[in-house]
Parts: C-alpha cells; structure tokens; sequence
C-alpha cells in the first residue's frame, strides 16, 4: 500500500505538471500566433506604404525629368528670342523715326499749303503771309 499511495501521488503530481505545461505550451502558441499575426499586419502595411513611395518616387522622377527639358528646350530658345524682340524694337524705333519725319515734313507742307491758301484769298496780303 505505501508503494501504491506513494506512486498514485506522484501520478498525480506529473498529471497536474503535464497539464500545467499544456495549459503554458498553449498560452506561448496564442502569444506566438499574435505576434505573427501583428508583425503580418504591419508587414503588409509597410508593403503597401513602400509601394506607395516608389510609386511617388517614379511620378517625382519623371516629373523633374520633363522639366528639366523643358528647362533646357527654353534656355535655347532665349538667345532667339531675345534677337527677335530686338529685331523688333529696332523695327519700332525705325518706324517711329520714319513717321516723325513724315509727319514735320508734312506740318511743315500744311503750313505751306496755309500760307499759300491766305495768300490766294487776299492777294493784297501775299506778302505778309509769306514774309511771316
């Protein structure tokens, strides 16, 4: 008999540890599971925002690319443009001077012309219109 109490209460003792470990095992695989399943979370998570980068990265690269030649394409053209708008300006200042000399030579012809109108219409005072 003190054999049999003796190995009944260690068959206890190892039954009560056997389901302490279970009852522990299964608390880690739960904890364990969690944990995988957060760090699956947040992996997906940080797929999608460094998706998302790149494709912002690759918008911003093409982006900068296409204005700098527009860039380029715009310096090359200023020397052009630049003789254009002088070309012009010198046009301008060529027509102005033109039709201010047009335009004294013809004061100057219609001061004639009034003048010799005056003296037609009184030809006594010839004389005064074209001595003044």
């Amino acid at each position: 008999r003190g054999i049999e109490e003796i190995a009944n209460k260690e068959l206890a003792n190892i039954n009560s540890l056997r389901v302490a470990f279970v009852d522990d095992l299964q608390s880690r695989i739960k904890q364990t599971n969690t944990q995988i399943s957060e760090d699956e979370n947040t992996s997906t998570i940080e797929r999608q925002r460094i998706a998302f980068l790149e494709n912002n990265l690759d918008q911003l690269t093409n982006v900068h690319k296409q204005l700098v030649r527009d860039n380029s394409e715009l310096r090359c053209e200023l020397p052009k443009m630049e003789r254009r708008l002088m070309a012009k300006i010198e046009r301008v200042k060529t027509i102005g001077s033109c039709s201010e000399g047009k335009q004294r030579k013809g004061n100057g012809r219609t001061a004639e012309n009034a003048k010799g109108n005056r003296a037609n219409e009184n030809p006594g005072h010839a004389e005064e219109a074209t001595d003044a």
